[in-house]
């Protein structure tokens, strides 16, 4: 059974909008309709409706499905070449929803990247304080924002002791 019998047996159009010429990165892109989380954003995802039900399905997925085999239950298919309008089977992998947000570019790792803070204080033992959430505060920072605070509240606290000492109120 060739390819094109295969696809019209499973309810695929016979030729699937996908552009398979010779690039770098050895992707085959798919041409048809994009999924767009909003309208002034890139395309995300190629998408295409078929079968009876006409139910929208994802290009990558019917792909992966095509040509490896079932999706396992409880996994999600990577794209190993992180462009996700890629529809070739060697660039797609099985795996679980943690590994594929993991291998992407998750913003922990952005953060636990950076060597100083946003005011240009170098991130260092002695200088950080590892907040409870796991995200790290400078703590030169800190003291400088808090120093208006805290010398408010000791001359508050001097003003109150003269005060009681003094017999009044303040």
């Amino acid at each position: 059974m060739n390819e094109q019998s295969i696809q019209r047996k499973r309810g695929l159009p016979a030729r699937p909008p996908i552009d398979r010429s010779p690039n770098p990165t050895g992707c085959w892109m798919w041409t048809g309709y994009k999924r767009r989380s909003a309208p002034d954003q890139p395309a995300e995802y190629g998408t295409f409706y078929f079968g009876p039900t006409a139910k929208c399905t994802l290009a990558h997925r019917a792909a992966y499905q095509l040509w490896v085999g079932p999706i396992p239950a409880g996994l999600t298919i990577d794209h190993l070449c992180r462009n996700t309008l890629c529809v070739n089977p060697a660039h797609l992998e099985a795996v679980t929803n943690a590994i594929n947000i993991d291998r992407g570019n998750p913003i922990y790792r952005q953060l636990s990247a950076k060597t100083h803070c946003k005011r240009g204080h170098e991130f260092t033992q002695d200088n950080i304080w590892p907040r409870p959430n796991g995200h790290r505060e400078c703590l030169t920072c800190m003291r400088e924002i808090h120093r208006p605070r805290n010398v408010i509240a000791s001359r508050m606290r001097l003003l109150q002791a003269k005060s009681v000492r003094a017999g009044g109120a303040l």
